[in-house]
């Protein structure tokens, strides 16, 4: 069965949904909060882990010569 009457224009409440939005965020926005006073996420810094440090008289060159020598390996491996 089909109502003939008329529908009642629907009232907008997008502004009081936005209005209800910016209220809140602004509550849960920490006023006090300043990213300056900590250290930024994606630096690397120093492990406090003694098995990630370097060993003493360890270079750059060993390092890469010694993964060459895996990568090598690896590849001497899967053929």
């Amino acid at each position: 069965m089909a109502d003939s009457s008329p529908m009642a224009p629907v009232k907008s409440i997008a502004k009081r949904q936005k209005d209800d939005r910016d209220y809140h965020k602004s509550r849960l926005a920490d006023a006090t909060f300043n990213a300056n006073r900590y250290p930024d996420p994606l630096e690397a810094r120093p492990s406090p882990d003694p098995k990630f440090k370097v060993p003493e008289g360890v270079t750059a060159e060993m390092t890469n010569s010694w993964l060459g020598m895996i990568k090598e390996a690896k590849q001497a491996a899967s053929s």
